[in-house]
């Protein structure tokens, strides 16, 4: 069986490739060496309001924000990949300067700009797929047709084993209230679907989707694809599509659950909490910390009341039913030391707004 390789670091890429410490690990170096990038998913939309053609080359250009910009799926769907960051401060003013590039020039071409979960009356029947993509089109059918929406992904990198398989363990828990707090796609193809998040309910509906189950280490991962690959159930390496997943080619935790945010000041913070929300959980692993631990079957169901209720869902947490709003309350007054530390009091009052909104 061809087992699977995984490069060294690829510039221009969210995270990158961790190495291996010695047994005697110094946590204060691992969690300053901690790096961060993310990934954001657009729709260019013309003066009609209608999908536009993406103007590659005349949109981006070579003065556009560092990183990689690439077109997806749907015609008109535009995603950008960061650079790697090594400071959460770094990677939010990289988010909203992105946001500002894009807002100016569109205006340029006569170009909107939509930021959601979902477009909120565009009919993914009417959207046509790219000719790159119809390996995955041909394996997911109307799955990956009706699958018109925009999410952002976050990353985490630079976290050697046995820590990287521990860390994403340990956030396994916190990916319901993040679909809750980042909850933005009820309306769908001109209908309200009632669901807080139709994009998580639709993504969850993919084979290899859905709530991760715990991994034992990187390389057991790399040997489940392998056998995937090996088998031709997958074309590539990325064909899991779970709520979050160690990246087969960045060996990164990649966290999937966030609907796209319009304000750009709240996307970068959302950017920012989990960037922090993982330092904190490493810490607490290399302190030696008891983590939260939930059954599989309690980490469904509240991914299910995330996605049908957003910030209005009750979770099963540390032996209780707790508010997606307290549990929020709670974990950002923990957090706030390391706002403070790297200048992002602006991120954290954001975040704090949002979380006491209706």
């Amino acid at each position: 069986m061809e087992r699977l390789s995984i490069p060294g670091d690829i510039p221009g890429n969210p995270g990158h490739v961790g190495t291996q410490l010695d047994s005697a690990v110094d946590a204060k170096a691992l969690l300053a060496g901690l790096s961060f990038g993310f990934e954001e998913e657009y729709l260019l939309l013309d003066a009609s309001g209608q999908v536009a053609e993406l103007p590659f080359e005349a949109l981006i250009g070579t003065d556009g924000p560092s990183g990689l910009w690439s077109p997806e799926a749907h015609i008109g769907m535009l995603e950008h990949s960061s650079p790697v960051f090594h400071n959460a401060r770094e990677q939010a003013l990289h988010l909203r300067r992105c946001r500002d590039f894009l807002t100016l020039r569109l205006d340029r071409l006569q170009l909107q700009l939509f930021v959601g979960g979902a477009h909120p009356t565009l009919d993914w029947r009417e959207m046509a797929i790219r000719d790159c993509y119809r390996a995955s089109v041909d394996e997911l059918q109307e799955l990956l047709r009706q699958l018109f929406t925009f999410g952002m992904h976050c990353h985490i990198g630079s976290c050697p084993e046995p820590w990287l398989s521990r860390l994403f363990n340990a956030l396994r828990p916190f990916l319901a209230p993040l679909i809750a707090l980042c909850a933005n796609s009820r309306m769908y193809a001109g209908r309200d679907t009632g669901l807080a998040s139709y994009r998580c309910a639709a993504l969850g509906q993919l084979p290899r989707g859905g709530t991760p189950p715990e991994v034992v280490s990187f390389e057991s991962e790399l040997e489940a694809i392998s056998r995937l690959l090996s088998a031709g159930l997958i074309h590539k390496p990325t064909c899991i599509w779970t709520d979050a997943r160690l990246h087969p080619v960045y060996r990164t935790i990649e966290i999937r659950v966030m609907d796209m945010q319009p304000a750009p000041m709240l996307a970068s913070s959302v950017a920012t909490l989990c960037a922090l929300l993982a330092t904190e959980l490493l810490r607490g692993l290399l302190d030696g910390e008891q983590q939260l631990s939930l059954a599989d079957w309690q980490l469904r169901e509240n991914r299910w009341q995330a996605v049908r209720h957003g910030m209005a869902a009750r979770f099963f947490w540390q032996g209780e039913m707790l508010d997606a709003r307290r549990l929020w309350q709670q974990w950002l007054l923990k957090l706030a030391p390391l706002f403070s530390e790297q200048r992002l009091e602006a991120e954290f009052a954001c975040l704090a707004a949002y979380i006491e909104s209706d």
